[in-house]
């Protein structure tokens, strides 16, 4: 009788520890969105207008780099534009970013871009180099940090080719370029057309400088 209990109990136990662990298996995925994302967005927009005010976008998420560049494009599940972050950096930072597609939150504040894994547990954070880190932002643990001298995002609207679209960016000292917007004396610029818009936050070392284009 007694082992016929001992048995039944440790029955019970292996078929409670299976259930536990199916739970939280493959089957049962974790939230991993930012818990902090909305009181991020709140302090950085406060006394904000609305037409510069930060917002959370989502969904796929692809990241390229060159020599000297960080690309981020990100294809939101429902709009009318494609969009495209972009950190200028230097070849000691582009060689150690690796990092596969997948879905991700997106977060840029200007100076500040953070891209927020959905697949798996990572947070990416984009920075321009000289800025310091805003206190809002220590709440996110763990975050892996690139510095650059210029961030900016550039979109186009459906039905556009990129050429069409503005291009914004930051020229290094020393550079000569012609820029609708911004220029010499400038850290930061945007422009917009049909086709899409512009706008890039530079460092001191170099220039923000935009070229508007028409259709």
């Amino acid at each position: 009788m007694k082992k016929s209990i001992l048995l039944f109990g440790f029955a019970f136990l292996m078929i409670a520890i299976s259930f536990s662990n199916c739970s939280n298996g493959p089957g049962h995925s974790k939230d991993l969105h930012l818990m902090t994302a909305d009181t991020i967005l709140s302090q950085y927009n406060h006394g904000r207008p609305e037409w510069d005010r930060a917002i959370k976008e989502e969904g796929m998420v692809t990241i390229t780099t060159t020599k000297d560049l960080i690309t981020i494009d990100v294809v939101q599940d429902s709009s009318n534009e494609s969009i495209s972050y972009f950190l200028q950096t230097d070849s000691t930072v582009t060689s150690t970013l690796s990092v596969p597609a997948g879905r991700a939150e997106v977060l840029y504040l200007d100076k500040h871009l953070i891209v927020n894994s959905l697949d798996k547990k990572q947070v990416l954070y984009f920075k321009i180099k000289a800025d310091k880190k805003p206190a809002y932002l220590d709440q996110i643990q763990n975050m892996q940090e690139y510095d650059g001298y210029g961030l900016g995002l550039r979109t186009v609207s459906r039905g556009f080719t990129l050429e069409s679209a503005p291009l914004c960016t930051c020229i290094l000292a020393g550079t000569a370029a012609l820029c609708t917007s911004g220029g010499e004396g400038s850290l930061s610029c945007g422009t917009a057309n049909n086709a899409g818009r512009c706008k890039v936050t530079c460092s001191g070392a170099s220039h923000a400088c935009c070229d508007s284009k028409s259709n």
